[in-house]
């Protein structure tokens, strides 16, 4: 924060213009970092001066005051907004106005509760104030607000909630709006949760479409233009209809609807989806990203034990394309591979993982109980062969981690009466410990396989 305004002061002092960017950008930094207060004190100070700035600089202050709740100050810096620049909406191209508005609706729902947001949303009716954005934040607070929180990861949406959702979803569609790809991902995984998957692949197809569509229009104009014809390339641009190209589907687009999917207990439509999402990805020359397998391997990993086995193909074949997965996703997936007794191959997705980075020390920690429980699960276990293979796996492992874990690489199985539980519980304290002391210690190897968290993003 202090550097954000040092740098203001600094632009000052050496005269460099203060423009409508630079406040854009130092209402949305100040904003990010939740201190709206101190934004509005510079906004004041600087518009003061006589500083031209525009609806846009406002809207990272409204959606900061909306999502917390804080009606009166969403309400205030709506009416500033009005004042300094004498608009109400954000956007004013072809189909995509977007009123401020809809910012003190969010507000009212995170407030005081949704029949309040409805009441303002009725209001935004009567004003003429309703757009795409206020029929998203309306499902939005549907679904959030009518949502039963757990200890399960997966938050279960209401049946009250969903009803009011699909209500939204089906007045939006009467009143003319095409939703944006943002709002398709949403109601996947709410047509999944109410037993309606053929809607959500419904609405996929359509995005496909959409895109198909956008990309031969571009074909068209480029040959146009090589061609020299002004004339169609101008009629061309006046009818392509803006809607589509928000709704055109990206590789996000396949993460949301293999999740649904696997939502739905369809995980062989998953699966095909899956296939689908290479071979396009391939045709274009793209390469898939943490960005997409992470989150795949996280959905696969929630459904069967059938699709564990593709979950596996996933991470394996990031690690043949040497983008190996990131190693927290990659240390849940171990666990839940141990919880169905698939060992083996629980040791062989701790092999394939990238290394944590230096700041993901603490992860070592998680690394060697799993290692514990894997050695207590093979001298659990009855001679054979999948005994000699599961001990195999743990030769390999020892060797590659015994440069950070040290003999943490190779532990010792717990026996009957020790701390700890069953194979995929965790070690002891002093165990964790260590670990964690030995891996701040050392010097990550692998380095070109050391990654960021969530790792880089799809191309």
């Amino acid at each position: 924060m202090v550097r954000r305004l040092s740098t203001l002061r600094e632009m000052d002092a050496l005269d460099f213009p203060i423009t409508d960017i630079t406040l854009s950008a130092l209402t949305q930094s100040l904003a990010r970092a939740n201190n709206v207060g101190l934004a509005r004190s510079q906004l004041a100070e600087l518009l003061a001066r006589g500083i031209q700035t525009s609806p846009s600089t406002w809207r990272p202050l409204l959606h900061a005051t909306a999502v917390s709740g804080d009606i009166e100050t969403t309400e205030r810096v709506y009416g500033e907004m009005k004042e300094h620049t004498g608009k109400e909406v954000f956007d004013s191209f072809k189909s995509r106005i977007s009123h401020a508005y809809n910012y003190v609706v969010l507000a009212y729902g995170h407030g005081e509760g949704y029949e309040m947001a409805v009441e303002k949303f009725e209001e935004a009716k009567r004003k003429g104030f309703v757009d795409l954005l206020t029929y998203t934040f309306m499902i939005e607070l549907a679904l959030n607000l009518h949502t039963h929180h757990g200890f399960h990861r997966n938050k279960k949406v209401g049946e009250r909630g969903l009803a009011k959702a699909y209500a939204l979803w089906d007045e939006m569609k009467e009143s003319g709006f095409r939703p944006s790809a943002s709002l398709c991902h949403t109601m996947f995984s709410v047509f999944a949760s109410g037993s309606k998957l053929a809607e959500a692949e419904e609405l996929f197809a359509e995005m496909k479409a959409a895109s198909n569509g956008l990309r031969t229009t571009g074909e068209t104009l480029a040959s146009l233009w090589t061609g020299g014809d002004l004339p169609a390339v101008r009629s061309l641009l006046a009818s392509v209809n803006a809607d589509d190209q928000r709704m055109c589907h990206t590789t996000t687009s396949y993460v949301r609807i293999i999740e649904a999917c696997i939502l739905a207990g369809e995980g062989e439509k998953a699966k095909n989806y899956l296939e689908e999402l290479k071979a396009e990805a391939d045709s274009r020359g793209i390469a898939l990203g943490h960005g997409s397998t992470t989150p795949l391997l996280m959905a696969f990993q929630r459904g069967s034990k059938a699709d564990l086995g593709v979950a596996l193909e996933l991470h394996k074949g990031a690690y043949d394309a040497g983008r190996p997965c990131a190693p927290s996703p990659s240390l849940t997936f171990c666990n839940v591979l141990m919880k169905n007794n698939l060992l083996e191959d629980a040791a062989l997705v701790l092999l394939q993982m990238s290394f944590p980075a230096r700041h993901q020390g603490s992860l070592y920690s998680t690394i060697t109980q799993r290692l514990i429980s894997l050695a207590t699960a093979a001298d659990a276990m009855q001679p054979g062969t999948k005994h000699d293979a599961l001990n195999e796996r743990l030769e390999q492992l020892h060797l590659h981690f015994k440069d950070v874990l040290g003999d943490d690489s190779r532990p010792q199985p717990r026996r009957s009466g020790s701390r700890g539980g069953d194979a995929s519980g965790a070690t002891s304290e002093s165990s964790a410990s260590d670990a964690h002391r030995a891996a701040s210690a050392a010097s990550v190897p692998g380095s070109e396989h050391a990654v960021e968290e969530g790792g880089t993003s799809t191309p």
